[in-house]
């Protein structure tokens, strides 16, 4: 490792400042992993089931919702960019503070829009109420206004200030909210939690970025900032694919089956060990790509399948071998009743990881056509679902089996992508 730091510093000062930050944000997405794992194990301990269920119904909604994000982060990170290489740091703060008032605007106009739907259709969400849902649009609010201060915190390329504050938000989740709930205050403890979390993140990233007066946007900006371009949208949906891949089971579960959505949650929380021991690798393997060869990028793939295949066989076996003990140990014996689902749903999230892995990378190559594609079955596992929910096995299977179809069309590509024409000349070689 010396050698290697040696060998970047000397050769080229930028390429070693890469890779420290690389170092620093994939320790940073470990810490802020363990504190997320925490947070989602002492919960599922601390909570009843039904409540559990509420719980993390109401984080993937969250995720659902806040999945477009991904827009804002590159196109207001790209013309960030190009604001402070020109030396105009005040039309990067004015920018984002257009964007924050323009988003806080919408979030009200959409809960105010949602609530009145809410209550005149009489809509039922599962053991949702309107309170639940109106605080899932505001957390969701408040997670749209981190990105945009982060994209400023990206496009200044301090990473040290971005780390602090990505791990506050996922420390302070789990200070606040655990005792909260372990004092009596159950669901509703873990809710304000949450919610106190987030406002005290965004206070701090207020402070980090320097920004004040949202809503002093008087001056008008001398650029064209469009929010959505080709690329970003196609980027979109590739997440917002990924995201409802391991959200959209629950939510109908939630839907369909409401006394099994904790139970369900349950299962998920064992498949976010698989995807928190793997996503790190996801951290560095974007930028990594972007900044290689093919050559070198076919190696960055491989090297990332290798490492998520340890993770994933090791765990899956563990799974395979010791369910109910590993259930009993890390929630309680009430779950144990989940261990028939736990290989199977285990299974599908270590395809999933793969997916995860092959959908960044490609988009890093600006290749976004697998992105489309887990789109594409992400919806199909929407139907599928809304099809086959008579039971929880009904519900894995359809999420199985189409992951399943995803990740060997996708590794067919990988292969034709970076083998293509080495099997072509093999061939006429060989005639």
């Amino acid at each position: 490792m010396r050698k290697i730091k040696n060998h970047f510093k000397n050769t080229h000062p930028i390429t070693f400042n890469f890779f420290s930050n690389s170092t620093l944000l994939i320790l940073s997405s470990l810490g802020v992993n363990i504190a997320n794992y925490l947070f989602h194990l002492g919960s599922a301990r601390l909570l009843s089931v039904n409540n559990f269920g509420i719980l993390q119904t109401m984080v993937h909604l969250i995720s659902m919702l806040t999945a477009v994000t991904v827009v804002i982060r590159l196109q207001l990170t790209k013309e960030l960019i190009k604001l402070f290489n020109s030396n105009n740091s005040n039309s990067a703060k004015h920018l984002i503070k257009k964007t924050e008032a323009s988003i806080i605007k919408v979030g009200i106009l959409f809960a105010v829009l949602f609530g009145v739907a809410f209550n005149i259709l009489k809509l039922s969400f599962g053991k949702l109420n309107i309170v639940h849902l109106n605080i899932v649009i505001f957390i969701a609010v408040l997670t749209f206004l981190l990105v945009t201060h982060r994209s400023y915190l990206k496009a200044t390329l301090d990473f040290k200030k971005l780390a602090i504050n990505t791990n506050f938000q996922a420390l302070s989740r789990l200070l606040i909210t655990i005792p909260l709930i372990y004092f009596g205050l159950k669901l509703n403890g873990a809710l304000l939690g949450i919610t106190v979390s987030y406002l005290l993140t965004l206070f701090l990233i207020y402070k980090q970025t320097d920004i004040k007066n949202v809503f002093n946007t008087r001056d008008k900006l001398a650029i064209k900032f469009n929010i959505v371009s080709k690329d970003s949208a196609l980027t979109m949906l590739g997440f917002l694919g990924l995201t409802s891949l391991v959200s959209t089971d629950l939510l109908l579960v939630q839907n369909y089956l409401p006394n099994h959505a904790g139970f369900y949650a349950a299962l998920m929380l064992f498949g976010k060990i698989i995807i928190f021991s793997t996503t790190p690798i996801s951290s560095v393997l974007f930028p990594s790509i972007v900044n290689s060869t093919k050559q070198k990028s076919k190696k960055i793939f491989l090297l990332s399948i290798l490492v998520t295949t340890y993770f994933g066989v090791v765990i899956l076996t563990l799974y395979h071998l010791f369910p109910n003990l590993i259930i009993s140990t890390l929630l309680s014996d009430t779950y144990v009743i989940i261990s028939p689902y736990l290989f199977k749903y285990s299974l599908f999230i270590f395809l999933y990881s793969f997916v995860y892995i092959f959908v960044n990378g490609f988009i890093a190559l600006d290749d976004y056509r697998p992105a489309v594609l887990t789109f594409s079955i992400a919806f199909l596992q929407f139907v599928g679902i809304l099809i086959f929910h008579n039971n929880i096995m009904q519900i894995i299977s359809v999420s199985l089996y189409l992951t399943l179809l995803l990740s060997v069309i996708i590794f067919i590509y990988f292969i034709k992508y970076y083998y293509g024409k080495e099997c072509s000349s093999f061939k006429v070689r060989a005639n």
